[in-house]
């Protein structure tokens, strides 16, 4: 299973990633050599203040500059500017009129933490109808791979499932802390990238449904306010699956 990389990993890729040495990067931010060879290995806890200044230095935008934080036990920065808090409540109000507008389709609206934010009602249909236990709605903090890791959930109804746990599994990799941005726009992470698009095959007795799978991103501000936001959507890859979510709608199939 993937762990999240800590604070001296991360430090070094992004210091890597700068294009900077040790040396360079050591010098800039006040410090000795042989600190930071410190810090990068392990063997010394950086302190809040330190990391702050290796942040600067590298120039890392708010959302990279709290992975480090946090990659270290700290809390992270947060900025009280009303401005802020207006735009991340606007950028989720559109991001949750997209959403509705995805139907038929079932669609969700995820975090980068894979958090759930909202779900429209072919999603939320979907589960309730495919969730080994009898479900109303998504649990409260309920993530993504949630969904596919829950027994009580889809695991039990998911065909495919290898394939969407190996998938799961890229998607943390290629989304951890310290990985260039254009990295996450081109081609140059080989074997690493993840797939593009998935299929979902998902089978309760006698009926299956077959979907493809697209994430896009709705929306990222350079605030500590303001989480990138993503919107995941299940197009219906043959006739079957789609007369199963018009059904599931107008009621003519339940629980």
């Amino acid at each position: 299973m993937y762990r999240a990389p800590d604070a001296g990993v991360l430090l070094r890729r992004y210091r890597q990633g700068a294009g900077l040495s040790q040396l360079i990067l050591a010098a800039d931010a006040g410090v000795s050599q042989r600190h930071l060879s410190f810090v990068e290995t392990g063997r010394t806890r950086p302190s809040p203040k330190l990391l702050e200044t290796l942040a600067g230095v590298l120039g890392l935008n708010t959302l990279d500059r709290n992975a480090l934080l946090m990659a270290a036990g700290y809390a992270p920065a947060r900025s009280d500017v009303e401005e802020s808090r207006q735009a991340a409540a606007a950028m989720l109000q559109s991001a949750t009129q997209l959403l509705e507008w995805q139907a038929p389709n079932p669609a969700m609206l995820l975090e980068d933490s894979w958090r759930i934010l909202g779900a429209n009602l072919p999603a939320m249909l979907l589960v309730q109808y495919f969730s080994r236990d009898e479900v109303t709605g998504l649990p409260a903090g309920v993530r993504g791979f949630d969904l596919i890791f829950d027994e009580a959930l889809l695991k039990h109804a998911l065909v495919n499932y290898d394939q969407i746990a190996a998938y799961m599994e890229s998607q943390l990799e290629y989304d951890a802390p310290g990985v260039p941005a254009f990295h996450r726009v081109g081609d140059q992470l080989g074997s690493g990238e993840p797939q593009v698009a998935l299929p979902v095959h998902l089978k309760r007795g006698d009926v299956e449904a077959r979907f493809h799978t697209a994430i896009v991103t709705v929306g990222t501000l350079r605030d500590a306010h303001v989480k990138e936001i993503r919107m995941e959507t299940l197009f219906a890859a043959d006739d079957a699956t789609r007369t199963l979510m018009v059904n599931l709608q107008s009621g003519a199939v339940k629980r």
